[in-house]
């Protein structure tokens, strides 16, 4: 139902907070499809991990770049969010917050993306598992 990659991203990203690999990972997915058919969420959902990248190693000017552009890119892309098993409006929600923590200057804190399908959480609680063997 959930491709392969967008679960190791959501473990990486709610697991191991590792946005790096969250980056390598979706862009496979994302690089799937050719120039100009490519699904805009995926991107959006790489700039989410980028913005948490840069915002947790103290580079604010890049993690606000990111987030605004991620912003854009996930806002008008509900629909997307619902279908990968995201809390959609939660999602856009938190995504606000966390560019005003970040232009404020505030200190990095974690997100974990709100989950709508149980089915996913424990897909990709399952990779987790996997990884630890």
């Amino acid at each position: 139902m959930y491709p392969h990659r967008y679960i190791e991203f959501l473990y990486l990203f709610q697991c191991r907070r590792d946005y790096f690999e969250c980056h390598e990972v979706l862009e496979t997915e994302w690089k799937q499809k050719p120039k100009g058919y490519r699904d805009i969420h995926w991107v959006g959902l790489i700039q989410v991990a980028v913005t948490l990248y840069h915002y947790r190693q103290g580079n604010l000017i890049g993690a606000q770049k990111m987030i605004r552009k991620a912003i854009n890119n996930l806002s008008p892309n509900r629909q997307a969010l619902r279908r990968l098993g995201l809390e959609d409006d939660q999602v856009i929600h938190l995504l606000y917050q966390l560019k005003e923590r970040i232009d404020k200057g505030d200190p990095y804190q974690d997100i974990t993306l709100p989950v709508a399908d149980l089915a996913l959480i424990r897909l990709y609680y399952q990779q987790a598992t996997k990884n630890r063997q």
